[in-house]
């Protein structure tokens, strides 16, 4: 990534950049936006209160059935795991995502709603020694107690597979691991983005999440990007399910996509384009 960097913000608790945190991963400590749902995640655990925030999910949609609820989901708990990396690498900090310090809330936005976790702060900063040893400790602990009991709850109420979510997570991993070393300060804090991914994509077993692999470990494939003649872009891991919805479409990245009908959405949209120009 090239260009101006984003203003991630530095590396003690106050300096952290929240706005860009909940704007990107939507995580955050504030708590101001309005919300249609809210309730803390150990409250989200039981199977009535999983079952409200699908609904209200697929409805606000206007999915099909829960199959796009339980993506929309399970993309933002993937959004904790990307927050808990980035503020590893730029920040030097490990912040406690138990679920007792995690609010789950559906925000309006505009004419939509979006899915975000509000996070009663409590960080403490990453030990320079034996560095690695204490992330890949810090991040199997946060998926045994929080990502991977969240992932199987809302599969389990949607009546679909762990893998429907987990699946997705790997192409999602690549694009937040180049996110953070293209936005990283200097030398030092990249290293940090390398090591501090290679840990969760490498490092953490499989029976962490429960499964026969690690789902941020993925080789990824590139296509040529949609709008930026000349760029890739990565292919999505899995399905987001986007098109079981009302007027719903495959995404141009999903991988159900045929490789014709992937090039016709590219030329239709490159005539757009040149009308439009």
């Amino acid at each position: 990534m090239t260009g101006t960097k984003l203003p991630m913000g530095g590396a003690t608790a106050d300096a952290v950049n929240w706005e860009l945190y909940d704007r990107y991963f939507q995580v955050s400590p504030d708590f101001s936006p309005a919300a249609a749902f809210s309730v803390p995640v150990p409250g989200l655990m039981r199977p009535e209160t999983m079952d409200e925030a699908l609904e209200r999910s697929r409805a606000a949609l206007r999915g099909w059935d829960l199959r796009i609820a339980a993506s929309f989901l399970g993309l933002a708990v993937f959004g904790l795991t990307a927050t808990a990396t980035a503020l590893l690498s730029h920040h030097n900090l490990a912040a406690d995502f138990t679920p007792e310090r995690l609010t789950f809330r559906l925000e309006p936005q505009g004419d939509h709603l979006r899915a975000a976790f509000r996070l009663s702060l409590s960080l403490r900063p990453v030990p320079a020694v034996d560095r690695e040893a204490f992330v890949v400790r810090y991040l199997t602990d946060l998926h045994r107690t929080t990502i991977t009991p969240l992932v199987e709850h809302i599969a389990q109420r949607a009546g679909v597979r762990p893998g429907l979510i987990w699946n997705q997570y790997g192409s999602r991993q690549i694009w937040v691991r180049e996110f953070l070393a293209g936005n990283s300060p200097d030398d030092d804090c990249r290293r940090r983005v390398m090591a501090d991914c290679e840990a969760l994509e490498r490092r953490l077993a499989p029976e962490t999440f429960r499964l026969q692999k690690n789902p941020y470990t993925h080789a990824p494939q590139y296509i040529e990007d949609l709008y930026t003649e000349g760029k890739k872009t990565v292919l999505r891991s899995a399905c987001c399910q986007w098109y079981r919805r009302e007027g719903g479409v495959k995404c141009y990245t999903c991988p159900l996509l045929k490789p014709e009908e992937r090039e016709a959405m590219r030329l239709r949209h490159r005539e757009r384009a040149q009308t439009q120009s």
